[in-house]
């Protein structure tokens, strides 16, 4: 299944003007589901995300801490915590957009080629038929 949650990745989430790079991760564990060729979100990040979906004390650490996707650190924009729950986070050149639906967490990177939107789209019509699908 691995294979094709990184199809999935790369032909949904990673579409043209959007994200050059994401993630589906097991929201309690946050072992990887699948990702697009080279990207890399540690478990313990991805459980950061999920405490930040749940909890004020998670939400607090992300504003004091920033956001760690990987190796790179993005500024802590906002979180929504309407459906689907959102993360945002912004570097000088890009950002990144993490969601959750029941039992995922859905990460997606941008670079200066892309726009926040399309990203923010991207990841949020994946998120969308990840909640629709029941995961």
């Amino acid at each position: 299944m691995a294979n094709q949650w990184s199809t999935y990745c790369q032909n949904n989430i990673c579409r043209a003007g959007g994200c050059s790079s994401a993630g589906i991760y097991d929201a309690s564990s946050g072992a990887a589901w699948g990702t697009t060729a080279g990207f890399k979100a540690t478990p313990e990040q991805i459980k950061g995300f999920n405490a930040a979906f749940g909890s004020d004390a998670g939400v607090s650490a992300l504003q004091a801490g920033g956001i760690k996707v990987g190796d790179t650190k993005y500024m802590f924009l906002q979180i929504d915590k309407s459906k689907p729950p959102t993360i945002l986070g912004k570097t000088k050149d890009g950002g990144c957009v993490i969601q959750k639906s029941s039992k995922a967490i859905v990460v997606g990177v941008y670079g200066s080629g892309s726009t926040p939107g399309e990203s923010n789209k991207q990841v949020t019509q994946f998120t969308d038929w990840l909640i629709n699908s029941n995961y």
